[in-house]
């Protein structure tokens, strides 16, 4: 639960140069757009099949780094197909897209063993360039290391944010000197490359799967190659006008009164914690006065080491905890507990939340965050970072807030365009989504003539992950037959969480 607003999955689009990076040219909002990615080349690669689900074939796609450099190095993904055991198989399979940026798919591929997908279709997994199994890895071990250091110490703002853009600075002089290309990496040079694999599978059409950054990977993909899609599911959507450190704090904001006014509806909730409205405020303020130190067991990550945590670390923890449906019921009377002095539950929760604050590939979030985001960051971004008040963590762990630093080209004019493509679409959101707010997704949903939107009670970031009510058994009978638009209505029925009440 501690902030990880890393880069997550809030980025977005940027600024000059209309031919920059490796995606379409800019367009008019609509207008198609000339193809860009020629077929890649695959590559057989052993399978772990002790951590394959089902029959599987993997391979190396090879592409460009560089599709806009004749001599560009050359980018290989991971790509693992999990084979329906079907005797008749749908021709087109599922492609999932995964978050980040700078996450990964294949190292979660066991989560699809019982995934009812199989039963009709392949499911096509690949980590995006930079990160997971890529080559070349965009990792920056050295700001892993700085979250880690700056969890031991209780230092200020301005000391965070100078020791983690010297950090930013080390490991992007490093990846430099190695020789990578990171105006190479953004969301526009990821769609290439999907399509790069669909030629290289020779897969006419294909169904989308994004979740969270997934969704934005997705959109340009069908802006840029719309008669190649069949379907998309978009997952809590990271829109491609979205992105800047304003834009991750609001959210969060958002997501946090969503909670005040979840328990205060809830008669139980409300009794039990009459002034649960200030209680918050109330648990940052503790922690700023009286941090809590102790002790805590990293594992791999770190190993053991003494920590500090204080109330703006509690607030990015609150952040992230909203991600998650079955912590939404528990955040009252873990909120109403820091706030009277019970910090019981903080060396589990950092136990968890520190390693998971550096799991993603930090050179590759901040590459593509960055590319994607300049043209949207704007006034109230500098003042953000500048005066973030109770959200320092949150400000100090977004990626976009250090562009400048990074100083990579940014993406086309068009890709802040809304997507209009007349592509078969289901858009799900949850109420209490601190990264992706179902307005952006509902707006998304609104540009596109062909699609659906539906918003879940009780869920955070993730609707299907989740398991929100009917939300898989919609998509796969649409999937089945996407002529026919998916019945989400029972959405409206989502129960609310069922708080836990002291």
């Amino acid at each position: 639960m501690l902030a990880v607003g890393l880069v997550a999955s809030c980025s977005s689009g940027d600024d000059d140069d209309d031919d920059a990076g490796a995606g379409a040219p800019a367009t008019e909002p609509g207008a198609e757009v000339e193809a860009a990615a020629e077929a890649g080349v695959l590559t057989d690669r052993e399978c772990d099949t002790a951590a394959l689900p089902v029959v599987s074939e993997c391979f190396w796609l090879e592409v460009p780094e560089n599709r806009a450099e004749p001599d560009s190095a050359t980018v290989r993904l991971p790509v693992t197909v999990l084979q329906s055991p079907a005797a008749d198989a749908a021709p087109d399979p599922v492609v999932y897209l995964h978050g980040g940026p700078g996450d990964d798919a294949l190292s979660s591929a066991e989560n699809w063993a019982d995934d009812p997908i199989l039963e009709t279709r392949d499911v096509v997994l690949f980590d995006q360039r930079g990160g997971g199994l890529a080559e070349p890895s965009l990792t920056c071990p050295e700001v892993d290391a700085a979250i880690i250091a700056r969890f031991e110490t209780a230092s200020s703002y301005e000391d965070d944010r100078t020791a983690r853009e010297a950090a930013w600075q080390t490991c992007r002089d490093r990846l430099v000197g190695e020789g990578i290309d990171l105006d190479a990496y953004d969301s526009e040079a990821i769609a290439d490359d999907l399509e790069s694999l669909r030629l290289a599978m020779d897969v006419d059409q294909w169904n989308l799967f994004g979740v969270s950054y997934g969704t934005r990977i997705a959109l340009t993909y069908m802006r840029e190659y719309p008669d190649n899609v069949r379907t998309a599911l978009l997952d809590s959507v990271v829109s491609p006008d979205s992105g800047g450190a304003a834009y991750f704090i609001e959210s969060g904001d958002r997501a946090i009164a969503q909670l005040v006014d979840g328990c205060l509806a809830d008669s139980a909730c409300a009794a039990a914690f009459p002034d649960f409205a200030t209680a918050v405020d109330r648990a940052y303020e503790r922690m700023n006065t009286e941090p809590f130190r102790g002790e805590v067991d990293l594992g791999e990550a770190g190993g053991v080491i003494e920590i500090v945590i204080d109330g703006s670390d509690a607030i990015g923890g609150l952040f992230t905890a909203l991600y998650e449906k079955d912590l939404i019921p528990l955040l009252p009377t873990v909120a109403e507990g820091i706030a009277s002095g019970d910090y019981a539950a903080i060396p589990a929760i950092a136990q968890d939340g520190i390693p998971f604050a550096i799991a993603a590939s930090d050179g590759a979030a901040i590459s593509i965050a960055c590319a994607d985001t300049l043209r949207v960051l704007d006034e109230e971004d500098d003042e953000m970072i500048a005066s973030p008040g109770r959200n320092t963590t949150l400000a100090v762990e977004n990626a976009d807030s250090f562009c400048d630093l990074w100083d990579v080209e940014p993406v086309s004019n068009a890709f802040h365009d809304p997507v209009t493509v007349d592509v078969p679409t289901m858009v799900v959101a949850g109420r209490y989504d601190p990264a992706t707010p179902p307005a952006g997704s509902e707006a998304v949903a609104a540009a596109l003539p062909n699609a659906v939107f539906a918003e879940w009670d009780g869920i955070g970031h993730g609707v299907l992950f989740s398991d929100a009510p009917c939300s898989e058994p919609a998509w796969l009978t649409w999937l089945a037959d996407p002529s026919v638009p998916p019945d989400l209505a029972c959405a409206a029925d989502a129960p609310p969480p069922a708080f836990v009440a002291g």
